[in-house]
């Protein structure tokens, strides 16, 4: 079916908005109705005109035509309001599940895909289905309405006008269908080549600090200029043969305005029909032809909406590799966790992780150590699930992490990593993540916590002052992390390198939200300070992808064969080289 697709997310998002959808669809058969019926007041004015009327008639007519142009353009406002606000209401709704479906996907997604390609596509796209939404499937249902009403309403004033008129009517809808699929592929490019062009230009936002110390500013801007050439070229070529359709907008126009008069002078003159029914037709071909605009300009959409509706049914295609079959629930309590002979690899035989095994038991701390791409953040990542091990197994409480619904999992893990994401949003709801179930009580006990109760004394809303008024330094944004973390409640804690970014001021606070938020907790700290690890009771040193060391912390200091014990004394800065 040539429009299964559009019928298809037309079902699918507009479904639950049926009673505002009818009350469109009847303020559009009430305007239709309005439309066709006026011009024959204006009709019946001419011709009272012509016969020398009553004034009285001519002034009732006048006032007539008057009132119904005026509910007309009411029910238009209305209409146009409904339609707008079920169009959000539906774009949004296909915002949120495409962001759910992201998010229910794994790693190996979010590393293939740059943040400024995903906004292109959550937000671009989406944006771009926004007139499908509100105008199109209306606007068709409104314009396919008034065609047939007009050409049935020219059968009743004359049968050989209205053959005339449906035949021109059928062939110029038959061609529009027919060029609209031409640019289709073009107009996916060009989105594809804007999401390639956002990508860039996150890419380049993000690494900022170490452009501009390393003179790479030309070089950006080289790479700018030849992306952004890539995507003007290629709207350039959509654009064009979209506008294939406008050359068959003028041609329609003229046959039709030359059969409006070729018909319809030679009746008049033969008295067949009266001066005030060749306006009827000359309105009637206004008419007939704005609604084939009207379809003309939303095929020209329908070509930027179908490469909209093609990437994201590519997007919503896209599968995860986490199985989510478990059925296991979330508990409070102590965890212990242990790794039995576990491998893993991003791909195939790859392996980045191999042989790992050992048990952190409950309650218990455990410091892991390694050079950069040794795979400790990997390891920690696996813990949460946002990968899945290749072989081998995870055991929480003896439990098979697998065997635990997903979300339930990752209710009892937390991970604090040195990368503060903040939103524009209050304090409150940045701690929160915009629980709403969580009270102010809650909030500010666990900002207490964390040491950040004198700072909230300088906000001016206290927790419902906006971020970006806070003012925030490095420190305080860690903080605020565990602040996070506490406020979920975690049974498992992982700090990946959580404090490498803080200043000397904060170390003081930060020590003392680390030995709170890990006092009756399994934890592992990924550090590449060996002062972080002076209160952990096991490490774990990894070395490309496998275990070199693990043991009792206090046990291997006290073996100087020990890798640990070598690194005590010559510092840590040894095993990153």
């Amino acid at each position: 079916m040539p429009f299964a697709k559009h019928t298809a997310i037309l079902k699918e998002y507009m479904g639950p908005y049926k009673s505002q959808t009818a009350m469109v669809c009847t303020l559009i058969i009430l305007n239709v109705g309005l439309q066709i019926y006026n011009p024959r007041i204006i009709r019946n004015y001419l011709d009272a005109v012509t016969n020398v009327a009553d004034v009285d008639v001519l002034t009732r007519a006048a006032i007539i035509f008057i009132i119904i142009a005026l509910i007309q353009e009411v029910i238009y406002i209305i209409n146009v309001y409904l339609s707008v606000d079920l169009a959000w209401k539906v774009t949004n709704d296909l915002r949120l599940d495409l962001t759910r479906h992201c998010f229910s996907l794994d790693m190996t997604f979010h590393n293939r895909y740059k943040p400024g390609q995903m906004i292109e596509r959550l937000d671009g796209d989406v944006n771009a289905l926004s007139n499908f939404f509100s105008v199109f499937a209306l606007m068709i249902f409104s314009n396919m309405l008034l065609l047939t009403g007009v050409l049935i309403a020219l059968f009743i004033e004359n049968l050989i006008v209205g053959i005339a008129f449906t035949i021109l009517t059928i062939i110029a809808l038959i061609s529009m269908y027919k060029i609209r699929s031409v640019s289709v592929k073009q107009w996916t490019q060009a989105r594809e080549e804007t999401s390639e062009l956002m990508g860039f230009i996150e890419e380049q936002l993000a690494g900022t600090e170490e452009i501009r110390p390393n003179d790479g500013i030309e070089n950006v801007y080289r790479n700018f200029h030849n992306i952004s050439k890539k995507e003007y070229n290629q709207y350039n070529t959509a654009v064009f043969k979209s506008r294939m359709s406008t050359v068959l907008s003028f041609s329609i126009m003229a046959i039709g305005s030359t059969m409006v008069y070729v018909l319809g002078i030679p009746l008049v003159y033969n008295q067949t029909i009266t001066p005030g029914t060749l306006y009827l037709f000359t309105f009637y071909f206004q008419l007939i032809l704005q609604p084939i605009f009207d379809i003309l300009r939303q095929i020209q959409n329908l070509q930027q909406a179908d490469a909209s509706i093609d990437r994201i049914d590519e997007l919503k295609a896209i599968t995860t590799k986490l199985e989510n079959k478990g059925t296991e629930k979330a508990s409070k309590g102590l965890f212990d966790l242990k790794f039995d002979n576990l491998n893993f690899a991003y791909n195939n035989d790859d392996y980045v992780l191999r042989n790992i095994s050992f048990h952190l038991k409950a309650g218990k701390s455990m410091g892991l150590i390694g050079k950069t791409g040794s795979g400790k953040t990997t390891l920690s990542r696996l813990i949460y699930r946002l990968y899945d091990y290749t072989d081998g197994q995870i055991m929480i409480n003896g439990i098979n992490s697998r065997e635990f619904d997903l979300h339930e999992l990752r209710k009892m893990i937390v991970i604090v990593t040195q990368q503060v994401q903040l939103f524009a949003a209050t304090i409150k709801e940045n701690i929160t993540f915009f629980d709403e179930s969580i009270s102010d009580e809650r909030v500010l006990e666990t900002i207490n916590m964390v040491g950040l109760s004198d700072w909230l004394r300088k906000q001016p809303n206290g927790i419902d002052t906006e971020l970006k008024q806070a003012g925030l330094s490095a420190g305080e944004e860690q903080l605020l992390a565990f602040a996070r973390a506490f406020i979920s409640d975690p049974s498992i804690v992982i700090l990946d390198e959580a404090s490498s970014r803080l200043d000397p001021a904060t170390e003081l606070l930060i020590d003392n939200a680390v030995k709170k938020l890990l006092k009756n907790r399994t934890s592992i700290i990924i550090a590449h300070r060996l002062e972080t690890l002076e209160s952990v009771d096991s490490i774990l040193i990894l070395e490309n992808g496998e275990i070199i060391e693990y043991g009792d912390r206090d046990e291997l200091i006290a073996d100087d064969n020990s890798k640990y014990s070598y690194l005590r004394n010559v510092g840590i800065e040894e095993l990153l080289t």
